[in-house]
């Protein structure tokens, strides 16, 4: 499909990882340190160890993760009861830091907020997907400079079997040698990550996934965009900047169901002031 030319992916780019991809964040334990926006670590400081269903209050849309998650998954889930909050609430909320490397640790205006940073970006990528127009081509973008991309024999054949439901998706590829490809445009949702090495997990599940069963997510054009959200997202333990948690938040916000990721799962839940004050011993204050 036709696109608009973007900055693309630099020469040097290929099998480099974008920034949002940081691997190694610590993982909290009791007594242990944990990292703040501001990067200090204070030893012994950080969440009590209160494992117990009355820390989550789980956001969700009434009754069910919404119409456009997988149907089924998530719903009717237990403590799923509250309701959403508004909108301007997420946009409201200051990231702290990241507990365990995976989850954003939030003040809000009625509580302490944990986001889940991969079900969360796995949300925004599937509405931008779906913006993009379901039942319809996804758009591409033209990078600036193509990407090669490395495929193994049997990847490199299937993917030549299936280019043009590959290329549905946004991709426009060309031969390059006797397993390469030249990736010359990208999902214009996927834009911001022209990641010679994303682009290859990307395509190889793709193309794994066609030909493992009778229902692989290519015989659905839903299917297929909610494994192309989830394989760009960032993942658990992926290190990220405080702009980044910024802007993930601001996306989150905007998306027209951001309580659950594509599978169903919920992507914030939050810790009251009034659980927070029972758990201090401060309920008769």
């Amino acid at each position: 499909p036709a696109g608009t030319t973007g900055p693309g992916a630099m020469p040097g780019e290929a099998w480099t990882r974008p920034r949002a991809f940081r691997p190694g964040a610590p993982r909290l334990r009791r007594g242990t340190s944990w990292t703040g926006v501001g990067g200090a670590a204070a030893a012994g400081e950080g969440p009590g160890a209160y494992e117990t269903d009355r820390w989550l209050e789980i956001f969700a849309p009434p009754g069910h993760p919404g119409p456009d998650a997988v149907a089924g998954a998530g719903a009717g889930r237990a403590g799923a009861g509250s309701s959403s909050p508004p909108g301007e609430v997420l946009a409201r909320l200051q990231p702290l830091g990241q507990v365990a490397g995976t989850y954003l640790a939030c003040a809000g205006p009625d509580g302490l907020y944990l986001v889940d940073q991969h079900a969360a970006h796995e949300r925004i990528y599937f509405e931008r997907f779906l913006r993009a127009g379901e039942g319809e081509p996804v758009p591409g973008q033209i990078l600036a400079v193509p990407v090669t991309v490395d495929l193994a024999p049997a990847e490199h054949a299937l993917l030549m079997e299936h280019r043009e439901r590959i290329e549905y998706l946004g991709f426009r590829i060309e031969p390059f040698g006797t397993t390469s490809v030249l990736v010359r445009a990208v999902p214009a949702p996927l834009a911001d990550r022209p990641s010679a090495a994303l682009l290859a997990d990307l395509l190889s599940r793709l193309l794994s996934e066609a030909v493992s069963g009778t229902g692989g997510p290519l015989d659905t054009d839903r299917a297929a965009r909610i494994l192309a959200a989830c394989k760009a997202a960032v993942k658990a333990r992926d290190r990220l900047h405080p702009e980044e948690m910024t802007r993930l938040l601001r996306d989150l916000a905007a998306c027209r169901h951001p309580y659950a990721c594509p599978h169903g799962r919920p992507t914030v839940v939050r810790l009251g002031e009034e659980e927070l004050a029972r758990l201090f011993g401060r309920t008769g204050a």
